[in-house]
């Protein structure tokens, strides 16, 4: 069993400066006892602060450079989240700062191209290629620039919704709503070896997913936060629901919808995995720095 802190962001001791017993490796021991806000991390193994109070390098990649965030326990190493079978070979995975595309706000095609280069650069752990306008042709030609992009950079690529496009580009896998393909066909026709993320809003959608096994899916966008016009129809979730569907999922899960990098607290005390960003980074003008 691996713990990690439920608390919130402070500067300082670390971990280790509130009496948490740490193991060789810097992770907590199992047959440690701790008073609340400790408790089991649901997806284990997950990395935790080491014992000096210093996150993980991909951590400080992700979310210092990003956020500004320190000695928080909020990194599941990749594809080390606990999986079975065929599931293990999965693409890795950082859920920590993901960006999803929008064509339209980043100024058009090219801008995409050089938006999720800079974004990379600047320090983002996934990167979903999403545009609801183009054809499949023009669909493809886009997202081939945006997996090269993405490729160099060490960052897997997901495509949103369009799961018969998925191997045309090359990338690593797609992420569907509640409303498009259900996962179990999604899954038939991607086969075991690439991701599916899936957008949920209830615990109710989790227990659904969950049915088709514990492999159907490798993580769940929950949202969304805030009310946003890139997906006007998404109804807006407060923390309290986001924690219910957190604690209903035995995957991680990333928050969505009109997320910034002020949220960054409030969504990691819930327990998220990291933040879905849009607007933040597509909008800006510095796409590396935003």
């Amino acid at each position: 069993v691996v713990y990690r802190y439920m608390g919130g962001v402070g500067w300082g001791g670390g971990f280790r400066g509130l009496g948490a017993p740490w193991g060789p490796s810097g992770h907590l021991l199992r047959e440690s006892r701790f008073p609340p806000p400790w408790r089991p991390c649901r997806r284990p193994p997950c990395c935790v602060s080491s014992p000096n109070g210093q996150l993980s390098a991909v951590l400080v990649r992700g979310l210092s450079r990003k956020l500004l965030l320190t000695n928080y326990s909020w990194y599941h190493p990749t594809r080390l989240v606990s999986g079975e079978g065929s599931a293990m070979s999965r693409p890795e995975f950082d859920l920590s700062v993901y960006l999803v595309t929008d064509t339209a706000q980043c100024g058009g095609p090219d801008e995409v191209v050089e938006t999720v280069r800079h974004a990379i650069a600047g320090g983002v752990t996934l990167v979903q290629f999403r545009d609801h306008d183009l054809s499949d042709d023009e669909f493809v030609a886009l997202g081939r620039r945006v997996r090269e992009i993405c490729v160099s950079g060490g960052v897997p690529l997901i495509i949103d919704d369009r799961v018969h496009l998925v191997a045309e580009i090359g990338a690593d896998g797609v992420h569907v709503g509640q409303s498009d393909m259900p996962v179990d066909q999604a899954r038939a026709i991607l086969g075991d070896d690439l991701l599916i993320g899936l957008s949920a809003q209830t615990p109710a959608h989790v227990e659904a997913a969950l049915s088709q096994g514990r492999d159907i899916v490798d993580y769940l966008g929950v949202g969304a936060l805030h009310g946003t016009g890139t997906k006007p129809e998404a109804g807006e979730l407060g923390l309290a629901e986001i924690r219910d569907v957190v604690n209903a999922s035995p995957w991680p899960v990333c928050v969505i919808g009109g997320v910034s990098a002020s949220d960054a607290q409030d969504v990691a005390r819930v327990g998220c995995d990291g933040l879905s960003v849009v607007s933040a980074i597509c909008r800006s003008t510095d796409p590396k720095s935003s």
